[in-house]
């Protein structure tokens, strides 16, 4: 509703100034009641979600350690077991070795370019038990791998390896220096290696 009021007869036109100003407001009410509403604004962006699983890091006993036959001996002395692939023993002079030499062999599945942290037992060092409660120690464990694993680090504790395998498999072998004592008695000797694995 327009309210207005009578402002008189224009001398000049003869029109009446309200008359005038009533028609321009209803013209600008007619006109804006033809635009159109404004619309709203509206944008939007989507970005995607994805989660790795990955398998957990394994390991299994392919091989168990072996350092053969030895002849009883007068005199102490070593066999060394060397943890290439094949596996090679080497025994001082006074010792007398014969038949298999194999290092301990574990294969297992990592994530590609993780770490593996191999744990060294106390001491480095293996004890192997025979008749009577007899030992001998096997020290200065050493640990080797194919071309899966790429050692970085070692020292009295641990062995550090980085997994360059695509694939995420690895072999780990492990070899050591057998000690003998002089009049060892006679008799399977046996012990067990527990491999300890850390990952990051």
């Amino acid at each position: 509703m327009v309210r207005w009021k009578s402002l008189g007869r224009d001398p000049q036109s003869g029109a009446y100034g309200a008359s005038a100003k009533l028609a321009f407001c209803l013209a600008g009410l007619a006109a804006s009641a033809w635009l159109p509403a404004p619309a709203s604004a509206q944008t939007s962006a989507s970005a995607q979600s994805q989660v790795l699983i990955q398998r957990p890091t394994t390991i299994h006993r392919r091989y168990d350690m072996d350092f053969g036959q030895i002849v009883n001996s007068s005199t102490p002395g070593t066999v060394v077991l060397t943890p290439t692939p094949a596996g090679s023993c080497t025994a001082t002079p006074n010792l007398v070795r014969s038949g298999p030499c194999r290092p301990a062999v574990f294969s297992g599945y990592s994530s590609p370019l993780s770490f593996l942290r191999v744990e060294r037992p106390p001491g480095n060092v293996l004890t192997l038990t025979g008749p009577g409660g007899a030992t001998m120690p096997v020290t200065n464990l050493t640990y080797a791998s194919d071309a899966a694993l790429v050692q970085i680090f070692s020292d009295a504790t641990y062995v550090r390896f980085l997994v360059v395998d695509s694939n995420g498999l690895y072999e780990l072998r492990i070899g050591g220096t057998l000690n003998v004592a002089a009049h060892q008695a006679p008799g399977v000797y046996s012990g067990t290696i527990e491999v300890l694995l850390n990952f990051n």
